[in-house]
């Protein structure tokens, strides 16, 4: 496969394989998303070509994108940590959808691969360290159930799916239990995993990191919304 073509902000753009594309809040990136919305990064991420395979990589060190498959589920592409392998993913023969959650909306790009590609299994995972699994706990059934909760619009097929984390208070709702229950399964949560060495859940509200963390190593999984009550 030699060229991609990304829909994006209305346009329509050809890639062959000696082009890259950027999208960000920055009016110098290919693809400018919404210069105004503080909750993009400057540069969130690029559609580019290397040593014959198409990959969207995330360039922010603060926000995760989220890539959907055919199948409409969605994962987080992790953060770009210093000192770590790029996050990337590869785009192989078929058609992805990159969201890139803002503050005030969540963006599309969907890349079309022209002709065909071979991509082995290994090259679509992410390249991210923090997969190991010394770092993936066992968690007790209330704690999940809170943490799905919590995640529960990330778990959802497209374009349903939310890239952002409930309030306490709307999915101990989701559960029927009191908000402080919920905060409390979460934080211990949370100390589970710090314990277990997983950076960047140290900020006074983690929802966020916490959800997309957890996603990307499949600690949760959209079958796991079987544990919320009916609505």
């Amino acid at each position: 496969m030699t060229e991609v073509r990304v829909r994006a902000a209305g346009r329509l753009i050809h890639l062959p394989c000696d082009r890259s594309l950027t999208f960000g809040r920055d009016r110098g990136c290919d693809v400018c998303l919404d210069p105004a919305d503080r909750g993009i990064s400057r540069v969130a991420g690029s559609i580019e070509h290397q040593a014959g395979t198409w990959w969207v990589v995330n360039h922010s060190a603060k926000r995760a994108l989220h890539v959907v498959d055919e199948t409409r589920l969605a994962l987080p592409l992790p953060v770009n940590a210093e000192g770590w392998p790029l996050s990337r993913q590869a785009i192989g023969g078929r058609r992805i959808t990159v969201l890139v959650a803002g503050e005030l909306w969540t963006h599309e790009l969907v890349v079309e691969p022209v002709g065909t590609q071979h991509t082995d299994t290994a090259s679509r995972k992410s390249a991210d360290p923090r997969s190991t699994i010394s770092h993936v706990p066992t968690l007790t059934e209330n704690r999940r159930a809170a943490l799905v909760a919590l995640a529960s619009g990330y778990l959802r097929p497209h374009p349903d799916y939310d890239p952002r984390p409930l309030g306490y208070e709307d999915a101990a709702a989701l559960l029927g239990i009191k908000g402080t229950q919920l905060r409390k399964r979460i934080e211990q949560i949370r100390g589970q995993l710090t314990d277990a060495g997983v950076t960047g859940l140290d900020s006074v509200d983690a929802r966020r990191a916490l959800c997309e963390w957890s996603l990307a190593m499949r600690l949760i999984s959209p079958a796991d919304l079987s544990l919320l009550p009916p609505a």
